[in-house]
C-alpha cells in the first residue's frame, strides 16, 4: 500500500522509481516471502542487488532517468 500512498499525494502513478525484483517463487503468499528473513543464500544475492541499487540511483542522480534506464534494465550484466 505504500506506492498507493504515494501515488494519492502526487496524484499520479506516472513518475520514476527503482524498481527490485523479488525472486519469488510463487510457492508462497508474496507478502510473507518479503517480509520473511532472507537465508545465507540470498542474503548474498540480495547484497548484490542493494549495490547495484545504489549504483543505478547515482548514475540516475548525475545522468537522468532514460540513461539510466537504458543501462540498468539491461537483462544481462555484460550491458552495465
Amino acid at each position: 500500500n505504500g506506492l498507493k500512498d504515494i501515488q494519492s499525494h502526487l496524484g499520479t502513478s506516472e513518475y520514476p522509481r527503482l524498481r527490485v525484483g523479488i525472486g519469488d517463487s510463487g510457492q508462497r503468499d508474496a507478502a510473507d516471502y518479503v517480509l520473511s528473513r532472507f537465508s545465507s543464500d540470498e542474503r548474498d544475492v540480495i547484497d548484490k542487488a542493494i549495490q547495484t541499487s545504489v549504483e543505478a540511483i547515482l548514475y540516475w542522480v548525475d545522468n537522468g532517468v532514460e540513461m539510466t534506464m537504458t543501462r540498468y534494465n539491461a537483462k544481462n550484466e555484460a550491458a552495465q
